[in-house]
């Protein structure tokens, strides 16, 4: 039970969404017209015989096995992580998995001890019709105190941001994956001038910021920069932590830089950007 209990609080701190009151009948144990994580730590105190004042048992059987116990507490909290549904299910939606996937991320920001980061960038470009190839892999490992690494990075810094919305996926499944989920999603293809700045692949991955000609897209006088339909792969725990994750960016571009009254000079890319992301707690 101290095991559980341990669980419970630690998932609690992911909890902050809450069903609204529409859906607030079943598991709403306290009567405030939400269920959340003060529903689901009623529930358990209920089920060691410390039950909570105004404590309504006629909700508070979820799983409607005939019994109130930590059964009935663990999946009120994961219905409040958007993590399955009173009905049984797992989530459905593209919204239902984004917003999962969001807060797991943010989760794992939040609690993380050290992230190991690991690129592979690799693509074939032309500079005025002459060909070449790219090829360069790296890894970095932040270890936090208070949030920062050593050189004063974020943990945040290490990893995609957690913005992403329905209208910019293609694609959103989860699937079940020992005690934990494993997370598929594809970002919807993207064009991007020069000059401005990608939308979707900000908010969920990585941008494209320079270049194989070692040029950074901003110097760029025209041309645009095609991200074909980047794909995320993160495996949660039963905590809704990411455990480890990969965003995997193919691209292709076609950019011209006006060097004089007379000069163009055209660089093409096509390749892929695939990033890795370990996690320690």
């Amino acid at each position: 039970m101290k095991k559980f209990i341990a669980v419970l609080s630690a998932l609690s701190l992911a909890a902050a969404l809450t069903l609204g009151a529409s859906a607030a009948n079943l598991g709403d144990v306290n009567g405030d017209g939400e269920v959340n994580s003060t529903d689901a730590l009623s529930v358990l105190n209920y089920s060691i015989g410390k039950a909570d004042k105004n404590f309504n048992k006629a909700n508070a059987d979820v799983n409607g096995d005939g019994e109130i116990n930590s059964t009935d507490a663990l999946k009120i909290l994961r219905v409040t992580v958007n993590i399955e549904s009173f009905g049984g299910s797992t989530m459905t939606t593209k919204a239902e998995v984004i917003s999962f996937y969001n807060k797991s991320l943010q989760t794992s920001y939040s609690k993380a001890k050290a992230i190991e980061a690991s690129m592979h960038d690799k693509s074939v470009y032309s500079v005025n019709g002459v060909e070449n190839s790219y090829d360069v892999e790296d890894t970095v490992t932040g270890v936090f105190k208070d949030g920062k690494d050593e050189n004063g990075l974020s943990v945040t810094a290490y990893g995609p941001d957690s913005k992403l919305t329905a209208d910019m996926i293609s694609s959103a499944t989860v699937t079940k994956n020992g005690s934990g989920h494993k997370v598929n999603i594809t970002i919807k293809k993207e064009v991007v001038d020069v000059k401005d700045r990608p939308v979707y692949n900000k908010a969920g991955a990585f941008v494209f910021e320079i270049s194989a000609d070692g040029n950074v897209i901003e110097n760029y006088t025209s041309g645009a920069v095609t991200y074909e339909g980047t794909e995320i792969e993160a495996y949660i725990d039963g905590n809704g932590r990411i455990t480890s994750m990969s965003v995997n960016i193919p691209y292709s571009s076609e950019l011209y830089m006006k060097q004089s009254l007379i000069k163009t000079d055209k660089t093409t890319e096509k390749g892929n950007y695939e990033y890795k992301l370990k996690f320690t707690y």
